[in-house]
């Protein structure tokens, strides 16, 4: 029986170890577009999941419940609609910004529908794009101001559509004006 043990747990090692550098799975692979798919791959690869607590490489597949498959949808089209935005503002493209922003709110709606806490729009403060951070610190001011205010407040010293946007936010914040819904 031992034998038949070592051998099947080299077995499982291996196949892991396929999975996670050659992917032979990819051409089964969606994209976070279909809720209904509960496999992700390099999509993922750039988010943090704070919930879980670890990075995702962008050769693994994980499988998540169906909740969590929801929430990984939400993040996604939430990034998905800061950087459409800011890249439609950046080409002077009013209607297509417009889209960004309303994907980016619906997508915020399913994040606090789903986590009221907004745990995981937490691990998009670190995000590379300035856009995203600054679209989730803003959200995040009524939840956990201590953690927020700081990442704008930095966003806001750097020069062109970034830092204006957040000098806006933090001042809108003050008078107690800002509010998402």
């Amino acid at each position: 029986m031992d034998i038949l043990a070592a051998i099947f747990m080299g077995i499982l090692l291996i196949s892991l170890l396929v999975i996670i550098f050659f992917d032979p799975l990819e051409k089964y692979d969606k994209t976070l577009d279909d809720p209904d798919h509960k496999v992700f791959g390099g999509v993922l690869s750039q988010l943090y999941f704070g919930q879980w607590g670890s990075l995702v490489s962008n050769r693994m597949k994980l499988t998540f419940s169906s909740k969590d498959t929801k929430m990984l949808n939400a993040l996604e089209q939430f990034v998905k609609g800061a950087e459409k935005h800011e890249d439609a503002m950046s080409k002077n493209d009013p209607a297509t910004a417009s889209e960004g922003a309303h994907q980016l709110m619906a997508a915020f709606r399913i994040i606090k529908k789903l986590d009221p806490s907004l745990s995981d729009l937490k691990s998009l403060l670190e995000h590379e794009n300035v856009s995203v951070r600054s679209a989730a610190a803003a959200r995040l001011l009524p939840i956990d101001e201590q953690l927020a205010l700081p990442i704008l407040e930095e966003i806001e010293k750097q020069k062109g559509r970034a830092g204006f946007n957040a000098h806006m936010v933090i001042q809108q914040w003050k008078k107690g004006e800002l509010h998402f819904e």
